[in-house]
């Protein structure tokens, strides 16, 4: 629960102005780094946590961007 609420949070402090340095590229993995640490910081093998926490992101990332295309919520080209 804390991983999530950490996730929560640093998606609204995204949407301020004076924080935008958070919406960097580079600042992605430093938030699923530090998310991996508060989900699952006593596992023996936290890296394969971390690549199966953010495995399952992408699958339902993609599945949730691809919903939307099928529903036509978004076009392919961006427009």
């Amino acid at each position: 629960m804390l991983s999530a609420a950490f996730g929560a949070l640093w998606s609204a402090l995204t949407l301020l102005p004076e924080l935008s340095f958070l919406r960097v590229t580079i600042m992605h993995p430093v938030l699923a780094a530090a998310m991996t640490l508060l989900a699952f910081g006593r596992e023996k093998r936290l890296w394969r946590c971390m690549l199966a926490f953010l495995a399952v992101s992408a699958l339902f990332g993609g599945a949730v961007y691809a919903a939307g295309l099928y529903r036509g919520a978004w076009s392919r080209s961006g427009a």
